[in-house]
């Protein structure tokens, strides 16, 4: 939500928009396009965070997907299964 009262203030129009979102675009490329196909390199230092009790038992439900997002969720699974993830 663009305030256009501060636009007017700071000497910016409408016009100015496409110029800003392409700025935009062009500093932040790495974290607007999307997640990666791949994990990230291994480091020197490669840890785990246990958040499961293996002796413990939980209660577990299946989720529910509304069935208009059915679709995109299985492309988000198969694109995180695919790397790996």
């Amino acid at each position: 939500c663009i305030d256009r009262g501060k636009m007017k203030m700071q000497g910016l129009s409408d016009d100015d928009i496409p110029q800003l979102h392409q700025a935009w675009q062009q500093e932040f490329v790495d974290i607007v396009n999307g997640t990666k196909e791949e994990l990230p390199p291994w480091r020197e230092v490669n840890h785990e965070i246990n958040l499961i009790d293996e002796g413990k038992q939980y209660k577990y439900h299946l989720p529910c997907c509304p069935q208009v997002l059915q679709e995109q969720l299985c492309e988000k699974t198969n694109r995180y299964l695919n790397a790996k993830w």
